[in-house]
């Protein structure tokens, strides 16, 4: 997977207290989902993890989210991989 570089202009926060830009938040979702490691964004943003996780399920994709599976898709899985398929 490639990601893309952009360069993204935003002011610093005051303080802790201060919220994010939208449009930060949105950029920083991007780049997750593009591959760059959590830590590196945590620590270039200054926010804490959970956050990060956070704005990931609110404002994300949803390409991350794990899918489930019903319990007729599992057999018949089982039964592919008992016939021979691999």
């Amino acid at each position: 997977m490639e990601t893309k570089e952009t360069e993204f202009l935003y002011s610093s926060r005051r303080n802790n207290k201060q919220r994010f830009d939208k449009r930060l938040i949105a950029h920083i979702v991007d780049l997750a989902e593009q591959g760059v490691p959590r830590r590196d964004l945590v620590n270039d943003y200054g926010m804490s993890p959970g956050t990060l996780i956070d704005w990931i399920a609110k404002y994300g994709s949803g390409i991350a989210k794990h899918k489930r599976y019903t319990a007729g898709e599992k057999r018949s899985v089982i039964r592919a991989i008992k016939a021979g398929m691999s």
